[in-house]
């Protein structure tokens, strides 16, 4: 593999992948070489790093992947870090994740506060009927109280 200039208006997905053609290498050989999985291969030439978790992975990736195809990897890697193509990218997916997560929120928000209304109306109700439970019990016990101490009453006399 000999050595071409690289064109620096490229992303350095476009290069590895130009690259590789002109080589005549496949995809497949690519990843046996490199133990890389086909489809971060795939997502490398795209310039979509949206599935490799940290820059550095990133930057790990298309250095191996410069240095098997004989390209300067620090040219790569400074076109990779000059576009700052990671950083765009994982910003806007953090800002979908965190959108995600506030809608999740606010759904489990909306159960605790359904729960909550059902479990409030289901302790009026007990209080409700243990109230007049207890109110009828204390008038009839008032009741015969009365009527007891009106006979001690009349038999005293």
């Amino acid at each position: 593999m000999n050595e071409k200039p690289i064109d620096l208006q490229e992303s350095p997905g476009q290069i590895l992948r130009t690259t590789r053609e002109n080589y005549g290498i496949s995809i497949n050989e690519v990843t046996q070489k490199l133990f890389i999985d086909k489809r971060l291969i795939h997502d490398i030439e795209e310039d979509n790093y949206n599935n490799i978790s940290a820059k550095v992975y990133a930057e790990g990736y298309l250095k191996s992947y410069a240095n098997f195809l004989n390209i300067p990897a620090t040219q790569i890697l400074e076109i990779f870090r000059k576009n700052n193509i990671y950083d765009k990218q994982t910003n806007f997916v953090n800002i979908n994740e965190d959108k995600i997560k506030i809608q999740n929120f606010l759904k489990d928000k909306k159960i605790y506060l359904f729960i909550g209304i059902v479990l409030i109306f289901i302790v009026t109700i007990l209080i409700i009927f243990f109230s007049r439970f207890f109110t009828d019990k204390n008038e009839n016990h008032l009741q015969v109280s009365q009527t007891d101490t009106s006979n001690i009453v009349e038999l005293s006399n």
